[in-house]
Parts: structure tokens; sequence; C-alpha cells
């Protein structure tokens, strides 16, 4: 079981390096853009760059939404643990409140609540993971249009 929760931990680890990673791509795309733009008036050119930013900013978007999946993932593994050795003071709380006995079934019941919670946030997760690389792919198919858009535009003759 420690084998399986140590390569769980890795695949999460790795996977939140990633998403920092396309994140802080797109950041530099975005500030990169800007640099090249500086002084210079809007033009109907530019479309493909324009472009690129909305999807630079979608993917940041998603990939700040995947993390948030991620971490309240996490926080809802820890409550499992804590239900499944009797440290859970909110499962305690919440059933005293209710009048309902603790006990195993009480239990039961919580993690399978929690469980069925993981399941959804795991799905919503994966699917914010694929709208920030499809995002992060079109930016940069987007930006790199651009680039030689505008290198055809310099290189009609005046």
């Amino acid at each position: 079981m420690n084998d399986i929760e140590n390569a769980v931990q890795s695949y999460r680890a790795e996977q939140s390096k990633y998403t920092y990673y396309i994140v802080a791509l797109c950041v530099t795309g975005i500030g990169f853009s800007a640099s090249q733009t500086m002084g210079r008036q809007l033009e109907l050119s530019m479309w493909p760059l324009g472009i690129a930013i909305l999807f630079f900013g979608l993917s940041i978007y998603s990939g700040l939404k995947f993390i948030s999946f991620i971490i309240t993932g996490i926080a809802l593994d820890i409550e499992i643990k804590q239900i499944s050795s009797d440290r859970s003071e909110q499962l305690r709380k919440a059933l005293s409140e209710l009048n309902l006995p603790y006990g195993e079934s009480a239990k039961h019941h919580a993690i399978s609540g929690i469980m069925e919670a993981v399941s959804a946030k795991q799905r919503s997760s994966s699917r914010w993971l694929s709208y920030q690389n499809i995002s992060f792919y079109l930016a940069v198919f987007s930006f790199v249009a651009w680039r030689i858009w505008e290198m055809y535009l310099l290189s009609l003759p005046n």
C-alpha cells in the first residue's frame, strides 16, 4: 500500500510541476507578445496574436483550475485517512449535531460519500488538464502563425 501511495504522490507532484510549467510558459508568451507590440498601433494583421493571447489566457485559467481540483482532492484524501483512523473531528461534530451515533456504519457512509466526491474531482481535473494542454498548443500555433504572417507582410514590396 505504501508503494502505491508513494507512486500516487509522485504522479501528482509531477503533474503539478507540468501544469505550473505550462502556466509559466503562457505568462511568458503573453509578456513576449506585449514586448513585441509595444508602441505599435492595433492592426488587422495582429488577429492571430489576439487569438494566441486568448488561448494563452484560457490555458492559464484551466491550469489554475486543475491545480485547485488537485488541492481539493488531496484535502479529501486526508479526510478519508482521518476518518479511517478515528481522528476526524469534523465527522464526530457533524454526527453529534444530527444526534447520530458514531460507529463503523457512519465511517463507511462518510468514506463512501468522500470517495464519490474524489471521483468527481478526478474527472473534472482531467478535463481541466486537457483544456490547458489544448489551449496551450492552440496558443503556440496562433503565435507562430502571427510571426509567419508578420514576416510575410514585411517581405511584401511597399
